[in-house]
């Protein structure tokens, strides 16, 4: 049978997927993720299924106290079908780890898309906000608030390290701040490397659009701070943010340069991506992302109608393997799938202006 709650969770509201701010053409979203665990229960790695599911019961009697979270969904992860998890992994509203499922294992979500909070991952508690552009600093505020609502004398904390967690990197703070970019430019030159490693060194690591281990189809990446211990909350925030920036501004160059270095070849690469999208009528996920990311360049080049931040984003998501099959009528194979994602590209780029 088709799982209908797949199309119930590709129907969610996704705030993020709008953009707020500037350099909405290369930042595609903001996240702040906290790890907490309870005091006087043991951590996930070292918990029976028996306390798996007595922290479960707890997190969400304290969630339940939470105004602003009274409109929210729940689903406990070891009743959902594989496709549903998979689209809320595309949907960025949970983890890959999450998404294998086990004892005490659920997801609370609210109904705009910005907050989740995963019980039961790696730690009893990872508290995720997820914001569309740069704004990791209204990310803190938002999680802040939440976690002042929760509680903090609920979680384990030690006077000199700070939270506790099940994985040293992220004791102190427990906060990861990541923002999600499309460097295309920056790419295509083979500068990725180079950036990864001055990243390094301040700090931050860069990794695919889904985190760690996970491919950079279509030149997105994702930069998060690697330290927890030591600077505050606004600290880490503040760096990531200030290094995002610095990297958009190195991607406005690096456009400049490989015009100049590529010129007309560079022209006709996109205008034959920008053919292929709008004619084809079977088309992978990878070769999709590669060639969307060729044609938003050449939009932001002023050599093809400009995609918005709102549009890219969308997009991005809805070509995704499982979001496809969740928004079919049934169950596709491999080449049912590739021919949906074909239409549906060849529908959204008509509704872009024509080209020049």
């Amino acid at each position: 049978m088709f799982p209908l709650l797949a199309r119930e969770v590709a129907s969610l509201s996704l705030e993020w997927l709008d953009p707020k701010g500037d350099l909405q053409d290369m930042v595609m979203s903001s996240r702040i993720r906290v790890a907490r665990n309870l005091k006087d229960r043991p951590f996930p790695h070292f918990a029976s299924p028996e306390d798996l599911e007595a922290v479960r019961e707890r997190v969400l009697e304290i969630l339940s106290g939470v105004e602003h979270l009274k409109d929210r969904r729940i689903y406990h992860i070891d009743s959902m079908d594989p496709l549903s998890r998979q689209v809320l992994v595309e949907n960025r509203q949970m983890s890959r780890a999450l998404a294998q499922g086990g004892p005490g294992r659920s997801i609370l979500l609210d109904l705009k898309g910005i907050l989740s909070v995963m019980i039961n991952e790696e730690d009893h508690v990872r508290l995720q906000v997820l914001l569309g552009g740069l704004n990791l600093q209204e990310g803190w505020c938002v999680a802040k608030s939440l976690l002042d609502r929760m509680g903090e004398d609920n979680f384990a904390f030690h006077g000199d390290l700070g939270f506790l967690s099940s994985c040293p990197t992220n004791v102190g703070t427990g906060l990861r701040a990541s923002v999600m970019v499309h460097l295309p430019a920056l790419a295509r030159l083979g500068r990725m490397e180079a950036v990864s490693n001055e990243c390094q060194k301040l700090g931050l690591v860069v990794r695919g659009a889904f985190g760690e281990g996970t491919p950079s189809h279509g030149a997105i990446f994702q930069i998060s701070n690697q330290v927890t211990l030591g600077p505050s909350e606004e600290e880490l925030e503040e760096k990531t943010t200030g290094v995002v920036r610095r990297l958009c501004e190195e991607e406005k160059r690096a456009r400049e340069v490989l015009r100049e270095a590529a010129g007309e070849n560079l022209e006709d690469g996109i205008f034959r991506a920008f053919g292929i999208l709008t004619n084809a009528r079977l088309l992978s996920f990878g070769e999709t992302m590669e060639l969307l990311s060729s044609v938003r360049l050449g939009g932001a080049m002023g050599m093809l109608p400009k995609m918005s931040g709102a549009f890219w984003n969308r997009l991005m998501l809805d070509v995704q393997p499982g979001r496809i099959q969740a928004l079919a009528e049934g169950p596709l194979d491999r080449k049912g799938r590739r021919r949906l994602r074909a239409q549906l590209v060849r529908e959204r780029l008509a509704g872009l202006e024509s080209c020049p």
